[in-house]
């Protein structure tokens, strides 16, 4: 599992907080609310979107209530560089391994 950490102000003192975690699969990925304590109690750990890669040229996008969305890949990059140019958060993906578990 990866971790999603975001920081929404520009202002570098501002800390990142731990937003979502991301599941991944060979060709699907689930993006699940963190157990953040900054969510409401009813979004920790459910499903905030996914996204499928249907190995025809496509991905099925799908963000909470949204109606589903496909993309080829030349589109769904496209929309990845429009969404990245507009955005100035900082968003940092982590990911996390258990070392040790007894």
């Amino acid at each position: 599992m990866k971790q999603v950490y975001s920081q929404i102000s520009l202002d570098e003192d501002d800390a990142m907080s731990h937003d979502y975690d991301l599941d991944e699969g060979y060709l699907f990925t689930t993006l699940k609310y963190s157990k953040n304590s900054d969510w409401a109690d009813h979004l920790k750990g459910e499903i905030a979107g996914s996204i499928q890669d249907t190995e025809e040229d496509e991905v099925v996008i799908k963000i909470e209530e949204m109606k589903p969305l496909k993309l080829n890949y030349m589109q769904a990059q496209q929309l990845l560089i429009l969404l990245l140019s507009n955005n100035e958060e900082k968003i940092e993906i982590r990911e996390s391994k258990i070392i040790k578990s007894i």
